[in-house]
């Protein structure tokens, strides 16, 4: 299923801990919740999630099948990968986060 998120819609969507793994993916992935964990730990240490220990990788886990939902990793064997639509939503919310931002209610 393709993903059908415009920019804005994409924004809403990537919260700061999707962003994270998606972003852990796209450095070091495809790998499994433990990877994306380290992965995301040696990338930002000084983030509260990274703190987390051991309960980063559970964390991982249950944004990973929302991630899946909206096409933007898939699971390749035990690992996961990001999408085309995933590469697509994390280089796009820089610009569409500042554009959701500045709306009016």
């Amino acid at each position: 299923m393709a993903s059908t998120l415009d920019a804005v819609s994409s924004a809403r969507h990537l919260t700061g801990p999707r962003r994270q793994v998606l972003e852990a993916l796209d450095a070091c992935g495809p790998t499994d919740p433990g990877g994306i964990a380290d992965c995301w730990r040696s990338r930002r240490p000084n983030d509260t999630a990274a703190s987390l220990g051991d309960r980063l990788p559970g964390l991982i886990s249950g944004l990973l099948w929302k991630l899946e939902a909206v096409d933007w990793v898939e699971p390749i064997d035990d690992r996961y990968a990001i999408t085309h639509d995933g590469a697509a939503a994390l280089s796009a919310s820089g610009t569409a986060a500042r554009a959701v931002g500045t709306r009016t209610r």
